[in-house]
């Protein structure tokens, strides 16, 4: 007996079971493997989409920063400019205030210099070799790049499209006819440049963001795009690493946006310098007038700091949907 039904059972699995037990399993297989596709699928679009929205910012900032830019486009960016932000006094009183606080600050003589760029050759090539000097002892990005960078900044300073300071040539560079007001925001920086310890290290950690471009941004997006948290298990169980990436997963925006901190307070502290320096040198209404520009250029970097950091959380929330 005992051997009967264990022939009926080794028959029934070779030839009952199979047929009908078989075709389950295969389609069992096949809904699993259907279902893991589309998984990887939804995964996969959901990292592309956090990734857009994510990097879009920091790319736009990228593009725009090393685009070529035109003596054709300097000029419509100057005018652009000067719309923006029109000049709060003539410039002869600009300059004439300016090389004062140099003198009252102790910049002029700590060697800190001011050129008012015109279109003069001596006056261009005095602004090239300004450019050249501090190209040459600052960070370098490779000789095209920085051939196309100094073409770039030499065609916005000669239009007026910006100022800007040169810490390694120690000199501020303005436009004799366009955006001279901001001469005095331009002193700012020098100012923290040549101040105390908090406003050097300010100037220092802006490396964390060189011309608003979030370094540390695609770091922070790639953990909160593949790293998920795990919330059924307990924190008391997750080692350091875990909850390292936990916290930078749950905090990417807000830490895209920390990492702009330095560059946002040490713009404010330029403009708070450049103003308190040139107060009691013009009238109040001259002074609110640049206290307005100077307004409108920080909330310039506040915006962008804002969108990089909104896209890094937009693009986790749009990930984990």
């Amino acid at each position: 007996m005992l051997s009967g039904l264990s022939n009926f059972s080794q028959i029934a699995r070779q030839n009952i079971l199979p047929k009908e037990t078989g075709k389950n399993l295969t389609a069992e297989k096949n809904v699993h493997t259907n279902n893991s596709k589309l998984t990887l699928l939804q995964n996969t679009l959901g990292n592309l989409t956090g990734a857009a929205f994510g990097l879009a910012t920091p790319i736009g900032i990228i593009q725009d920063t090393f685009a070529k830019i035109t003596p054709e486009i300097a000029v419509e960016d100057a005018k652009s400019m000067q719309e923006f932000m029109p000049d709060a006094d003539s410039f002869e009183n600009i300059k004439n205030i300016s090389e004062k606080i140099l003198d009252e600050t102790g910049l002029k003589a700590k060697g800190i210099k001011i050129h008012f760029v015109d279109d003069t050759p001596e006056s261009l090539e005095k602004l090239r070799n300004i450019i050249d000097t501090e190209t040459s002892k600052s960070f370098s990005l490779g000789s095209k790049i920085d051939k196309q960078q100094c073409e770039n900044i030499f065609e916005t300073c000669k239009t007026g499209g910006n100022a800007m300071f040169f810490p390694e040539a120690k000199t501020v560079v303005a436009s004799s006819k366009n955006l001279y007001s901001a001469t005095f925001h331009e002193l700012g920086h020098a100012m923290n440049r040549n101040g105390g310890l908090f406003s050097k290290i300010l100037c220092k950690a802006k490396g964390l963001t060189p011309g608003g471009i979030p370094l540390l941004a695609p770091a922070f997006l790639l953990v909160g795009l593949f790293h998920k948290n795990d919330n059924n298990k307990p924190k008391e169980e997750k080692n350091k690493i875990e909850k390292t990436l936990d916290f930078v997963s749950d905090n990417a925006g807000k830490l895209t946006f920390a990492t702009y901190l330095p560059m946002l307070t040490e713009e404010a502290l330029a403009s708070i310098r450049g103003l308190k320096a040139v107060a009691k040198h013009v009238p109040k209404e001259t002074l609110n007038a640049l206290k307005l520009n100077y307004t409108k250029a920080f909330g310039t970097y506040f915006f962008t700091a804002a969108m990089a950091s909104a896209g890094v959380a937009l693009g986790i929330y749009a990930t984990n949907k």
